[in-house]
């Protein structure tokens, strides 16, 4: 009788949900997706190398020792000449090359880890919020054996059982909705997310949007972006219910997924923000079910007559090696419950979770610290980015990254490549008042551009924050304003 209303691969009540086994498809999907995303991170982070990481940049080693916290690591710091730097990435890359292809495929989850985690903890301050949830990942899915479906350790051993322990994807899966339940939570203690103003504001913050975002913000009408900012606040209030009820399903999960899935097509074209909206595109492979890939399988390939492999099995017998990884993935995913939500403040009271300082310290050292705020509790109200201004010999005075002057009206915006790390970078900067590293930025632009050009030197080097308040609707845009953060002369 109960199955009629609630499918058993949808069970969320059973005991085969949590602990059976499942299709290995899906998972094979998302190893690739999710390591052609990292791949492509990593490859750009090769030409970064040099300037974000080595001690001849603008975050040397000596310095970044002052804001780093005590519960933290990374093999990046015992080295840091340029080549060096060059060198792990290129690593980096060959481990998620074999990540990518199923080779060896626990051992180069493990080596990813060890690598990510190295990497963000050198420079705190270019993260943003993929590069959280492409490290968290890294983490969780160790624990998984992605390397059983669409893998060459799959062909080089066909013997290979074609399912997975349940227990290990729940737990990336609830992670995955704690994301959207943890901002969606944070939202409600705002206003504009409520009264629908959020995404008209967040579409003034230039610093992140693209220029379709300026054509909307002209034309569109208000109450358009009132259904927009109330549409984002449902569909992630509602994605942690709708994945794991077990009624009306599957109707329920492709409706969460088609609704998220729709919010970040929409941040991937109206903001500047990388690899967000990708490397979450890509984790929706976690939450299909093998019988989903069957049909799209034989709709567009009829001529392979694509076979189901059970949705939900029952595991022949509970090993010991299973308790173990259930006690260890559960306490940590609580864990990492209670550190996200204490982080977020309503009236500068915690929430959540209690957990002790040991507790959190572990979190740290594995790489899944996390704060989900997402424009939470509302977004910003002001827009800003940081001139680097150069001025030189021949008495040209330009913005050193991009190579222009810009109007008192107009600030640096960055699309894609480089210029958005610099976003990021600028904003920890500024706002965590780094004046040693402002300075180091500064010196590097001097050393580096001297070196290259001696019939035309440049002299100083005038950091400059350049910010303004958002407006209301039909109101008049706020004139931007300059504040001078830093001024370094360049030396002989």
């Amino acid at each position: 009788m109960w199955s009629r209303f609630v499918p058993p691969a949808y069970d969320s009540l059973s005991w085969d949900y949590w602990f059976g086994q499942v299709d290995a498809r899906p998972l094979g999907v998302f190893r690739i997706l999710f390591a052609l995303v990292l791949l492509k991170d990593a490859i750009y982070h090769l030409f970064l190398s040099e300037l974000f990481y080595s001690d001849t940049g603008i975050a040397p080693r000596h310095l970044m020792t002052d804001v780093y916290r005590d519960f933290r690591w990374s093999l990046m710091d015992y080295f840091g000449a340029d080549w060096q730097m060059s060198l792990f990435f290129v690593l980096w890359i060959m481990v998620l090359i074999g990540l990518l292809v199923g080779y060896q495929t626990k051992l180069m989850t493990i080596l990813n880890w060890v690598l990510i985690v190295s990497i963000h903890e050198r420079n705190i301050f270019m993260l943003s919020g993929a590069d959280t949830v492409m490290r968290v990942m890294s983490f969780w899915i160790m624990w998984i054996p992605l390397g059983r479906a669409y893998a060459l350790d799959r062909r080089l051993n066909p013997t290979l059982p074609e399912t997975v322990f349940a227990f290990p994807l729940r737990i990336i899966q609830l992670q995955l909705a704690f994301i959207y339940l943890a901002t969606a939570l944070l939202k409600g203690h705002g206003i504009m997310w409520l009264d629908g103003s959020a995404v008209y504001t967040a579409l003034q913050l230039r610093a992140f949007t693209h220029p379709i975002a300026d054509w909307m913000l002209a034309t569109a009408p208000y109450w358009m972006f009132q259904i927009m900012s109330w549409f984002t606040f449902i569909a992630e209030g509602a994605f942690f219910v709708l994945m794991f009820l077990p009624f009306g399903q599957p109707k329920f999960k492709g409706l969460g997924l088609l609704m998220m899935g729709l919010v970040h097509v929409g941040i991937g074209v109206l903001m500047a923000i990388p690899n967000f909206s990708l490397v979450m595109l890509a984790c929706y492979f976690l939450f299909v079910e093998g019988t989903w890939l069957t049909r799209v399988g034989n709709m567009f390939f009829p001529r392979h007559n694509f076979k189901d492999i059970a949705s939900l099995a029952p595991t022949p017998h509970i090993t010991w090696r299973m308790v173990i990884l259930v006690l260890i993935t559960g306490s940590l995913l609580f864990t990492t419950y209670g550190y996200g939500l204490r982080l977020m403040r309503s009236n500068d009271k915690p929430l959540g979770l209690p957990i002790s300082t040991a507790q959190m310290q572990v979190i740290q050292m594995l790489g899944l610290w996390q704060q989900w705020d997402m424009f939470a509790p509302n977004p910003f109200s002001t827009d800003g980015g940081m001139l680097v201004m150069g001025s030189f010999s021949d008495a040209s005075r330009v913005e050193l990254r991009t190579g222009q002057n810009y109007p008192d009206d107009e600030i640096p915006r960055f699309y894609f490549g480089i210029g958005t790390r610099w976003k990021k970078y600028d904003e920890g900067l500024y706002y965590g008042s780094q004046t040693a590293l402002m300075k180091a930025h500064a010196q590097y632009r001097c050393r580096s551009y001297n070196a290259d050009n001696p019939d035309v030197r440049l002299e100083q080097v005038e950091l400059i924050y350049r910010s303004r308040q958002i407006h209301a609707v039909n109101t008049p845009e706020n004139p931007y304003e300059d504040k001078s953060i830093l001024i370094v002369t360049c030396e002989n």
